[in-house]
């Protein structure tokens, strides 16, 4: 039986895009992941990642992903964003069963896992910290984050080293200090996010 996992890159950063991913193989083949160091994004070195994801495109893995930038962001809602990507990608691929990482409670994973498996008539399984437990997963996040990661390099070629786009991260905030209407305007920056957060930021900026 072939397995899929879905998880994303970029739901938290204030520039640049969102990238959501699916990976798909056979079950019984799930434990090859494991041999190639595949874990969860996070907790490997970009080198790692990059050197996992030519791993996937040299040996023909069957992977697909989505490239979301800002101002598709701002039109809707993150998790709106999130569920039509996973039901146009559950209408596309031939696994019968689909693990998602959400951001989301024991009960309310449930309760997506149950709406999800109706909409699609496949088994959807969603859980919290999905990309740490379940290797299908860990693989769609390696995809995301490489990809994001060179979308973000695109990026700095052309705005200069804004960092991350993180708002945790002191050079996107000071960059953003100084070029926040140059980002407005080229359509990198989440507007939803900045109304929200954003003026709070940039007055604390002097005391990050």
């Amino acid at each position: 039986m072939i397995i899929s996992g879905i998880d994303e890159a970029g739901r938290g950063p204030v520039l640049g895009p969102m990238v959501i991913s699916v990976f798909s193989i056979e079950e019984k083949r799930e434990v090859e992941l494991l041999f190639f160091g595949v874990k969860d994004s996070k907790k490997l070195s970009r080198q790692k990642r990059e050197k996992i994801f030519e791993k996937f495109l040299n040996d023909n893995f069957d992977f697909k992903f989505f490239i979301i930038n800002p101002e598709e962001i701002d039109e809707k809602s993150l998790n709106k964003i999130f569920i039509e990507k996973v039901l146009f990608f559950a209408k596309r691929i031939e696994a019968k069963r689909i693990y998602l990482d959400a951001p989301c409670h024991r009960s309310k994973c449930k309760e997506l896992s149950f709406h999800l498996s109706n909409l699609t008539g496949k088994e959807i399984v969603a859980l919290n910290k999905a990309d740490e437990l379940i290797p299908v997963v860990s693989a769609s996040s390696i995809i995301s984050k490489v990809v994001r990661d060179r979308e973000i390099d695109k990026l700095h070629k052309i705005y200069g080293d804004f960092g991350s786009g993180y708002p945790s991260d002191k050079k996107t905030i000071k960059w953003l200090a100084e070029n926040k209407d140059l980002a407005i305007k080229n359509k990198i920056l989440r507007k939803k996010w900045r109304l929200k957060n954003f003026d709070f930021i940039l007055k604390n900026e002097g005391s990050l």
